[in-house]
Parts: C-alpha cells; structure tokens; sequence
C-alpha cells in the first residue's frame, strides 16, 4: 500500500488545492492560537471547500474545551480532531472514531502513552515540549519501528527533501506528516515544493 502523505500547516485554499494537486491524501490544519500557522474556522471554511469532495481534513487542537473541539469539526467540516497536547484517554473517549493522539516519543517508556486511546492511526513526533504547528523536531527510527506494533503510525518532524526517503525506508510507517519543509515562507505552502515531497515519498 503506498505510503500516505499528510500535508499539515494549511493557511490558503490555494496552498491546500496545489497539495491536492500535489497527491496528497489528507490535508491539516491548525486551530491552536500560539501556531503562526493558526486558522479561524471561517479560513477553514475556505480551505475545505478548495479541497476534494470527502478529503480527509484533520484538525489540530492543542488542550482545547471538548465543547470547542465539537462546534470546530461541525462547523469547519473536519473529518478528524487531532490532539497535540496533553489530552487523556479519558478527554479523548468521547471523540471516539473521530480523533487522532501526537504521541511524543523521547524513550521506550513514552511508547506506552499510545495505549489507553482508541485511533485509526497515530502522529509520532519527537520532542515533548514542542506543539503542534510550531517546530519539527527529529524521530527516534527505532522508536517508530517499535510503535508500529501498537497501530498504524504517521511520523512527523524533522523531515525535509533530503532526509523523507530514508526515513520511509527505515521506519515503513503508514504514513508521513510535513508542514515547514514545503513552505515558501511562514503559514504559505509552495506548490514546486509539494510536489517534489510527495513524489519522493511516493518514490519511497
């Protein structure tokens, strides 16, 4: 099965239809206020609409109120919640179905906060300090290959042009997740620059 790639950071309805264009299969966007790559729910709205009919849109929340959580996936047309802070299983259960969990992963032992949350996949990021949107950080191969026996896992941070293949090639993950690598500049994708990603991973 190819290899999916995420395209996260989405700020313009022309940045997300050029990583359409581009191949990508789900498309992120940021909904934690501190990001330079924050969106409103009306941006949103926009973003949506410039993507495929039944794209999968994953939105990023970082220790939000569930009831924000809720009214974003309505009204912005999510298709998932992704949670990149400190959110619980317990805080996730009600999402059930409908979210997926950052694991951050710094040793063997933070592997063990995958079990506990129910998701059709998880983001593995490596740095515990650093939230979603803000910086990409380097992931532990060995970890990553580890966390694939508990489910499918999407790895994210520290990829670029020059590291991506090799890291699919060591970790065979389910699939990638990239936002600053293929931007021109702060919150603005370029479309040259998608492509040649997704190529490469496809290439992978």
């Amino acid at each position: 099965m190819p290899i999916r790639v995420h395209i996260s950071g989405l700020t313009r309805p022309e940045d997300a239809g050029a990583a359409a264009a581009a191949g990508a299969d789900a498309f992120g966007l940021v909904f934690w206020r501190q990001s330079s790559s924050s969106v409103s729910v009306e941006q949103a709205r926009e973003i949506v609409a410039a993507l495929p009919k039944g794209a999968m849109v994953i939105g990023s929340f970082v220790d939000a109120v569930p009831r924000t959580v809720e009214r974003t996936l309505e009204q912005a047309g999510l298709t998932l919640a992704l949670f990149a802070g400190d959110e619980d299983p317990d805080y996730c259960k009600p999402f059930a179905g409908r979210y997926v969990k950052v694991i951050r992963v710094r040793n063997m032992a933070s592997l063990e906060a995958i079990e506990g949350y129910e998701c059709p996949f998880f983001v593995l990021d490596g740095d515990p300090a650093v939230h979603a949107g803000v910086r990409e950080v380097p992931f532990d191969v060995l970890l990553s290959r580890r966390a694939k026996r508990q489910g499918k896992v999407v790895i994210s941070g520290g990829l670029t042009h020059d590291t991506v293949t090799d890291a699919i090639r060591s970790c065979r993950p389910w699939g990638v997740e990239v936002s600053a690598c293929v931007e021109a500049a702060q919150g603005i994708k370029d479309a040259a620059k998608l492509a040649r990603f997704v190529a490469l991973c496809r290439s992978a």
